[in-house]
């Protein structure tokens, strides 16, 4: 089956390397990141231990920022891309995948704002 995104990704938005103690929890099936790897004002990647997830398109997500207790949940999200970023041919690698965020609410862009600005 081919997938519902190329496995590219760009955004517009300037990009934060997140380097703290951070998560993405990807709904319904509950993937769990290893870390973000960077957020911006329109997504964010990070980096998790799976298989791909080529026939997803469209989620929930919940992310949380341990060091500030900051987080968010029910942020609808879109696969921008997924692919392996280690050598490991079990299928179970380390993996890359890039979200791009649907239809915030004007409170989520404002929580977004203050995840990005808690960064620096």
């Amino acid at each position: 089956m081919q997938p519902k995104y190329l496995y590219t990704e760009s955004r517009v938005c300037r990009r934060f390397p997140v380097r703290e103690r951070t998560s993405v929890v990807l709904l319904p099936e509950n993937i769990s990141s290893e870390r973000i790897l960077d957020i911006s004002e329109k997504g964010l990647a990070f980096s998790y231990r799976g298989r791909g997830m080529e026939d997803r398109i469209d989620d929930k997500a919940a992310i949380h920022l341990s060091a500030q207790s900051m987080g968010l949940a029910n942020v609808s999200v879109r696969i921008a891309s997924d692919h392996k970023i280690d050598s490991v041919d079990d299928g179970d690698g380390l993996r890359r995948c890039g979200l791009e965020f649907i239809g915030l609410s004007s409170d989520q862009h404002k929580l977004i704002a203050a995840i990005i600005e808690s960064l620096f």
